[in-house]
């Protein structure tokens, strides 16, 4: 019997990553492979870091073993077809004991296809918990990815609440094994954590605590900074949903899939946010109105990264440094030649945020002054921006959302839109739309695996071996309260 260490840098996580095919490997060549790591004791304590979430909550960040880490529930990631594969799910296995794998024999010999998202309970056998929650993750880079990594913590939670856990942890969901970036992790968990706390008018009736694990030092402090950039939000200062609900007649704030979009009459070199939207020329060196405000505002270090930057062509954006302003980056866009380049570069601009993690955004009346574009033709493309981005199935990081107008005849004019985007839909619906209680069903002609559901409807033979020959499908979407049927 061969012994070989292996102690260098990174060694260690390369092997343990590739541990499966290379026991295949090695079964191929009539050998056995077994691997051991020496478990070195640290001289500084492990990284732990709490995080308050509203008035009855926090999120821990902690350094360690999750397989050895006490808590109501803990949750261990799995692929659909519930094997031990990745190195956590076999930890769980060889220190919760044979009892835990029962629950996913039992699915496997009943053949039940689980998908990215779904979870399952089990008992938890000799770990340091109550109650064992399987999780099935998806793979980086699958469609729809970073929306079933947050339903699988959504659905982990509420599994955890249904079983009365005070606390339940978990790993950095969706790193190493299943793609996924520290960065992916993160926005995945706080999105669904933010849905959780919603959905429960932030005051979950039993959980408290929720812990992130992870033996990786970096990663644990990586996922710590995140946080403290994204942050939670103060509940104890926001109005609860159904209070918003019943404010249909709110002319400065609306909100769209949760995130509020605020609006002020001011200058906008005075916000204190992540990122400012400065609507320049080609050159990046327009001197006049707001944008000539933001430039002298923001410094000569900006005027100068804008010439390093400059040319730009129509519709396109970039981030600067903020110079003297109290922001991160000034998100320099082109200024635009319709009312659809409003749209398109803003969208590019909300994109390259979310690249950078940014929370907070500051818009001014694009278009409005040089461009020449009434005020209510731009704000309107503003909204179509925000409404498309934000409610795509990816998380974003955004909290908040402000746009600023300078002249108060434009505020007026963005003010109307806001107030009639806040009015209750009334009066009848269109032909091709029913509502039966409160789901509205829509009849639409398309190509039904273009679209974006949890689940398709597929009219098939009875031993589901149907093929080809049709053309027309049935999709029934549920999603919240709306319904679809394409036909």
């Amino acid at each position: 019997m061969e012994s070989h260490k292996y102690s260098k840098a990174g060694e260690a996580k390369f092997l343990e990553k590739n541990e499966a095919n290379m026991k295949t490997k090695a079964k191929e060549m009539q050998c056995s492979l077994y691997l051991s790591q020496e478990h070195v004791v640290k001289s500084s304590p492990p990284k732990s870091f709490t995080h308050k979430i509203g008035n009855f909550m926090t999120l821990s960040i902690a350094e360690g073993d999750l397989h050895h880490f006490t808590a109501d529930a803990l949750t261990c990631p799995m692929n659909a077809n519930l094997a031990f594969g990745n190195p956590v799910a076999q930890c769980f296995l060889q220190f919760g004991g044979d009892e835990i794998s029962e629950v996913c024999k039992t699915q496997q010999k009943q053949q039940q296809s689980l998908l990215p998202g779904d979870v399952v309970l089990s008992d938890a056998g000799k770990l340091n918990a109550g109650t064992l929650i399987y999780a099935v993750l998806p793979q980086k880079g699958q469609r729809l990815d970073s929306h079933y990594l947050q339903s699988a913590v959504y659905n982990s939670l509420l599994k955890a609440e249904g079983k009365g856990c005070a606390s339940m942890a978990l790993p950095a969901v969706g790193c190493e094994s299943f793609g996924f970036s520290v960065k992916d992790s993160c926005v995945a968990l706080r999105a669904a954590v933010l849905q959780f706390c919603s959905d429960r008018q932030n005051s979950p009736k039993n959980i408290r605590c929720i812990s992130i694990v992870d033996s990786d030092e970096e990663i644990v402090e990586e996922y710590n900074t995140l946080i403290q950039e994204l942050g939670f939000p103060d509940t104890s200062t926001t109005v609860p949903l159904q209070s918003l609900k019943l404010k249909h007649g709110s002319d400065t704030r609306v909100l769209i899939n949760g995130v509020p979009i605020c609006l002020k009459n001011g200058d906008i070199t005075k916000e204190t946010v992540d990122v400012i939207v400065n609507s320049t020329n080609k050159s990046l060196d327009l001197n006049t109105g707001v944008s000539g405000a933001i430039l002298k505002a923001a410094g000569q270090s900006v005027v100068d990264e804008c010439k390093k930057q400059a040319p730009q062509k129509t519709g396109a954006a970039v981030l600067t440094g903020a110079g003297a302003l109290q922001c991160k980056f000034i998100a320099q866009m082109v200024g635009p030649d319709s009312t659809a380049d409003i749209t398109s570069s803003l969208e590019m601009v909300l994109n390259l945020c979310e690249a950078k993690t940014a929370t907070t955004l500051a818009i001014p009346a694009i278009g409005t002054g040089r461009g020449g574009f009434a005020p209510k033709e731009s704000i309107k493309a503003i909204f179509t921006a925000l409404e498309k981005h934000l409610k795509e199935p990816n998380s974003s990081c955004f909290r908040s959302i402000t746009v600023v107008a300078f002249e108060q005849k434009t505020f007026d004019d963005f003010r109307d839109h806001f107030k009639v985007w806040n009015k209750p839909a009334s009066g009848k619906m269109p032909e091709n739309q029913v509502k039966i209680v409160s789901v509205r069903i829509e009849v639409k002609k398309g190509d039904i695996t273009n679209e974006t559901v949890r689940g398709i409807v597929n009219t098939t033979n009875r031993d589901m071996s149907l093929r080809g020959g049709l053309y027309d499908h049935i999709d029934l979407k549920i999603h919240k309260k709306d319904t679809f049927i394409s036909t």
